[in-house]
């Protein structure tokens, strides 16, 4: 094997370009396994000095090793009457996701929740659990076990809808093929789980969606008899729509299901659309004759008429304005998730006195003055209103 000195560039392997050019000062540092002047000490350092700083060093690694405070857990003096070790209880429960409740049924070992399901007992949930119109606003609560031909119209009900649980069984119910099975007409901007059970599918923007409906209500109110000069009225307002740019034979075969189902059809419009296609969608149920079997229209829960962004817009001002002295917070995260140009969280800072009760220690919670833990919906007790 050749040394350092006698390869010659071009020849064997080399482990650097600084190997590869052979440089002498390259070669020198090869030549020592240490660098120069390290077998000696610093100057102006002594033994005690050197054992100072190697303390300190071990001191300070140690700080980084810390573990939690010590904490003994001591078990019941007393053990709470009705609690029998390794028996499991079962308690009602309602969870709350975007304003609306599903019932659920827990199961718990010594107050440790461990399992939960839905509640055989709650209308909504059904022992299962998942991962402009009227002159007033109402909710349409659908009645899918009722219906023998539905029709959505940019609506996702067995997927996209608060009672998608209770949807979702109802339309099982009626494909029981022993009997006459429903028929599902789905219209849509973006492939659903409603669209992936339809029978038919029909693909459709979303901005086309309207002109679809009030096509199809055009031709409905074409097929209805004589309801006098309000229906002949209507006809004539809903007739200039009727339009051709859909396919025929498919918009002909869902009118013919919808006039044959009579009270058993339903139609559907996604939360999506404007208020014409909702507007559109209660007219044609109405003359189906669905409202009341297939389709039922509630009240929705008090403060959902309220203009949620124009009223966190006006609390935002007179909390720069210093007109609030004292703000409560129950959940909810608006320093982080309010628009930017409110500046809530600037707002906020004015407020001489203010308290955020959340389940985390989120961005208003640093921004509040007070900070109170919220109990969880597993361990406290409280009220909630399901979507029907």
């Amino acid at each position: 094997m050749s040394s350092l000195d006698d390869r010659q560039p071009g020849s064997g392997y080399w482990r650097s370009l600084q190997e590869y050019a052979g440089t002498e000062e390259f070669k020198a540092l090869c030549r020592g396994e240490f660098p120069e002047g390290a077998d000696r000490a610093p100057d102006a350092l002594s033994r005690r000095g050197f054992l100072k700083i190697m303390g300190a060093s071990v001191a300070l690694a140690g700080l980084a090793g810390c573990r939690w405070p010590r904490e003994t857990i001591v078990p019941r003096a007393y053990r709470p009457s009705g609690i029998e070790p390794g028996r499991p209880r079962a308690f009602a429960t309602a969870f709350a996701l975007g304003g609306d409740a599903a019932g659920l049924l827990v199961t718990s070992y010594e107050g440790r929740p461990i399992k939960i399901e839905g509640n055989p007992d709650d209308p909504i949930s059904r022992g299962s659990a998942d991962a402009l119109a009227m002159g007033r606003p109402l909710r349409a609560v659908p009645s899918l076990d009722k219906a023998r031909v539905i029709l959505t119209l940019d609506a996702d009900p067995l997927s996209g809808s608060p009672s998608a649980l209770a949807n979702a069984r109802d339309w099982a119910a009626g494909r029981d093929p022993k009997r006459a099975m429903n028929r599902l007409y789905a219209v849509e901007s973006h492939f659903s789980i409603t669209g992936s059970m339809a029978d038919h599918r029909y693909p459709l923007q979303a901005s086309r969606i309207e002109a679809f409906a009030l096509s199809l209500a055009a031709e409905l109110s074409r097929r209805g008899g004589d309801g006098g000069e309000a229906q002949r009225e209507l006809r004539r307002a809903l007739g200039v729509h009727l339009s051709h740019e859909f396919e025929e034979s498919f918009l002909s075969a869902l009118a013919d299901d919808l006039e044959h189902a009579g009270r058993g059809a339903l139609v559907l419009a996604g939360p999506g659309q404007p208020p014409l296609v909702h507007a559109l969608v209660a007219l044609m149920n109405a003359q189906l004759g669905a409202v009341g079997n297939t389709v039922r229209y509630v009240e929705p829960p008090a403060g959902e008429e309220t203009d949620q962004l124009g009223s966190l817009r006006a609390l935002t001002r007179a909390m720069a304005a210093g007109e609030v002295q004292a703000l409560v917070m129950l959940g909810g995260n608006p320093v982080y998730d309010a628009p930017v140009d409110l500046d809530f969280g600037g707002a906020l800072d004015k407020v001489p006195g203010s308290l955020h009760l959340s389940l985390h220690d989120n961005e208003t919670s640093r921004r509040a003055q007070w900070h109170l833990p919220r109990a969880h919906f597993l361990e406290s007790w409280g009220d909630a209103r399901a979507w029907d």
